[in-house]
């Protein structure tokens, strides 16, 4: 199954948004509205008349990065609880992680790594406790960024997620393939497990993004004439004693010792 955990409708309607991803190719798709789920029921109904499996969550947009939380039951405690903050800002992580605490499901985290836009977690991701999975593809070609998080990921064991990272215009670019088949949000939540999901990045095949490893730019080492050698102009080395008395290089200075 291909599915997207972080799925943003923007300014769609319950319907266009169920088109598109049903263009995108998607099985199932996490609804994720920003700091709201007032409209949630309307997009998943949609989604369910489409045919497509559909399954509600919450994105809390922080002073840096962003944090999924889909929850084990969409129940009212959930759905009327209040998901932005009192003041017109986004959320502190701290006030984030405590109104989370209230409820069972599972914490996700945007891609740590992405500038594009926004602030990102960056290697604060390390400090979240209780953390489920991160995004680390979400279909933008980010190869160093990507590795950052995939580092991430295996050293706290969380599970590799790709998805359209939030974003209403690229549905479908990234996606997680899910070896398990769910129906309801519990089994969701139970099924996000490292040998069970698996990031999944496409290409435009006439415009295939490059994945290879960055090449470190390094200028050309110096040859040994060139490091301060005296020449025959009677330039200045480099410390290098020669025949005429200079002084020595690095831990190669003669103390005391006489000609015969």
């Amino acid at each position: 199954m291909l599915i997207d955990f972080h799925a943003n409708p923007g300014s769609r309607s319950p319907e266009e948004f169920a088109a598109a991803v049903e263009a995108a190719g998607l099985d199932a798709v996490v609804v994720t509205l920003p700091n709201t789920t007032k409209k949630l029921e309307a997009y998943l109904d949609a989604l369910e008349d489409a045919e497509i499996l559909a399954f509600g969550g919450v994105e809390l947009t922080l002073d840096r990065g962003a944090l999924v939380f889909v929850p084990r039951v969409l129940d009212d405690a959930f759905l009327d609880a209040r998901w932005s903050p009192k003041e017109a800002r986004p959320w502190a992580l701290d006030e984030a992680l405590k109104l989370l605490a209230g409820f069972q499901g599972a914490l996700l985290a945007g891609h740590p790594y992405v500038r594009e836009g926004r602030s990102p977690l960056g290697d604060r991701i390390y400090t979240i406790k209780g953390l489920k999975g991160i995004e680390t593809r979400i279909g933008r070609g980010l190869v160093t960024r990507d590795r950052l998080a995939d580092t991430a990921a295996d050293a706290r064991g969380w599970v590799k997620l790709g998805s359209s990272g939030g974003e209403p215009d690229q549905l479908g670019v990234a996606m997680t393939v899910l070896l398990a088949d769910v129906d309801e949000q519990d089994d969701l939540v139970d099924a996000l497990a490292p040998d069970v999901c698996f990031p999944l990045e496409l290409d435009d095949p006439a415009k295939p993004r490059d994945r290879s490893a960055p090449v470190i730019d390094r200028p050309p080492p110096r040859r040994d004439d060139e490091r301060g050698r005296r020449d025959d102009r009677g330039g200045r080395g480099r410390g290098r004693r020669d025949d005429r008395g200079g002084r020595g290089g690095r831990g190669g200075r003669d103390r005391g010792r006489r000609d015969d």
